[in-house]
């Protein structure tokens, strides 16, 4: 194998092993079991995002704009999110945290960064070193393309 196939094969080696150690675990098993993976990943994203089209969310979360739709009707329906269409284009739906959903992402988004820590805080001093200096090279040359 060389250098090219694998750095491919590590790259879809890691997107599972992080998906499988930072994000599902979180996911299945948090202080709000009545949210799906979809409805946390939609209330997160909104909370970093902002304001956001709907489609543009579902391919966030990596969802089918049809499929999405029954996620944006629960979170509407239970008062987490508001719906509204933008005065330059009336045909798109654009999604809003409430203040309800507000508090809510804020409380994820603590409980998931708790998680995440005690996950890093398994590896050792020097590994947590190298693993944050990885992952901050990634993004930087990732961010920059």
């Amino acid at each position: 194998m060389d250098d090219s196939e694998k750095t491919i094969k590590n790259i879809f080696e890691l997107i599972p092993a992080i998906t499988l150690t930072f994000i599902k675990p979180f996911e299945q098993k948090n202080s709000f079991p009545e949210l799906g993976k979809s409805h946390i990943r939609s209330l997160i994203y909104l909370k970093l995002d902002g304001p956001t089209i709907m489609s543009k969310l579902s391919n966030r979360i990596e969802l089918e704009k049809g499929s999405f739709t029954c996620v944006a009707k629960y979170l509407i329906e239970n008062g987490l999110v508001q719906s509204m269409r933008p005065e330059s284009d009336k045909r798109r739906t654009m999604l809003s945290l409430t203040e309800k959903g507000d508090s809510l992402a804020i409380s994820l988004m603590t409980e998931h960064r708790h998680f995440i820590m005690n996950q890093i805080d398994k590896l050792g001093n020097k590994e947590r070193d190298e693993f944050t200096t990885a992952l901050e090279t990634v993004l930087k040359h990732i961010c920059n393309m």
